[in-house]
């Protein structure tokens, strides 16, 4: 596991390191803004063509759309709107705001498709397992509380009906954090095409969105690097799209000898046990692929690549095979690969 866990953080590290690295000091024209939120960095870079607002507009109104996004669906800010409805545990219809009925909305939908890998209801059990804002921990719980948990858990808890929400258990909560850095990519992107910027790439976390080009017949470079020798850097063609990277190596902890990872299982009430460890998902939703690269460590390598070919998904795997990595690319992935 440690083996893996080193692999896992070099694929994500040279993946961001090359597509920095490309920008040199020739490319006068691109603009970069940089900050931080929800834990992590995050970096615009766009080409400072025809009439658009100053560097200090655009900023300014990046910072404004990850607010909104922080201020509804933060479960590490005790007032946010989220925050608010989970410590709520009445059963009666809720109004919430536009953002956060569309990332629902759409994690109803995932889980639907997922067969429920995707399942927003799982704050009991991350809590429980000590990945949520309730703390930390570094055992496993007792098997008690987790099945109390559990208890909570289920997609079906949740009923969505216009802008309202309505939970049927009064200790049902919603976590988006699965799909919210997503909408967050998604948002900042819009506001940049609604300014007139046509050329860009948005980075928020390691989630993408990436439109036009870095000049002119030159692609924006998104290059996912090998962690090996034997395994070739894989090099992307890409305009127009999300690209969202999830992996198992983010966020863990050793307890008895085994490691128990972050991301939940919500069929097993708890942590998910794959060989995975990176999945990369381009849609044109960020938020979409975000949501897919998640669900697709609960799926498994078999199952995330049927429902792949099934509905059309450009998805890639990483797996910890018994002789060494292998990659998996669904029919959809082929052709984002460079000179395909």
């Amino acid at each position: 596991m440690l083996l893996v866990r080193s692999i896992s953080l070099c694929f994500v590290f040279c993946c961001l390191c090359l597509l920095s690295s490309t920008l040199n000091a020739a490319d006068k024209r691109i603009e970069l803004i940089q900050g931080k939120t929800m834990g992590s960095d995050y970096s615009v870079r766009y080409l400072a063509t025809g009439e658009i607002p100053s560097q200090s507009e655009i900023h300014a109104g990046i910072e404004a759309e990850i607010e909104i996004v922080n201020q509804s669906m933060s479960t590490w800010r005790k007032h946010s709107e989220i925050s608010q409805y989970n410590r709520s545990r009445s059963t009666e219809p809720v109004a919430m705001s536009r953002e956060f009925v569309v990332v629902l909305k759409e994690a109803i939908r995932l889980a639907e498709i997922t067969g429920g890998a995707l399942d927003v209801t799982v704050g009991p059990l991350v809590n429980a397992w000590g990945f949520g804002e309730q703390g930390k921990r570094f055992t496993a719980p007792d098997y008690r509380a987790v099945m109390a948990a559990n208890e909570l858990v289920g997609i079906e808890n949740i009923q969505l009906n216009g802008n309202s929400v309505r939970k049927t258990k009064p200790g049902t909560q919603i976590n988006l954090s699965a799909i919210a850095k997503g909408y967050a990519v998604d948002r900042v992107a819009d506001y940049m095409l609604a300014h007139g910027v046509k050329n860009f790439v948005v980075d928020i976390g390691g989630e993408l969105r990436v439109h036009g080009q870095k000049s002119e017949h030159q692609p924006w470079p998104v290059v996912i690097g090998s962690p090996i020798e034997s395994l070739a850097n894989i090099e992307l063609s890409v305009s127009d799209v999300g690209i969202a990277t999830s992996g198992n190596y983010k966020q863990f902890y050793e307890s008895d000898g085994q490691y128990i990872h972050h991301i939940m299982d919500p069929r097993a009430a708890g942590p998910v046990e794959t060989k995975i460890i990176s999945a990369t998902v381009i849609h044109e939703s960020c938020m979409t692929a975000d949501g897919l690269a998640t669900a697709s460590f609960v799926l498994g390598s078999k199952f995330t690549l049927e429902m792949a070919e099934k509905y059309g998904l450009a998805i890639l795997l990483i797996e910890q095979g018994d002789e060494g990595l292998v990659v998996h690319k669904s029919s959809a992935f082929q052709k984002f690969l460079k000179n395909q």
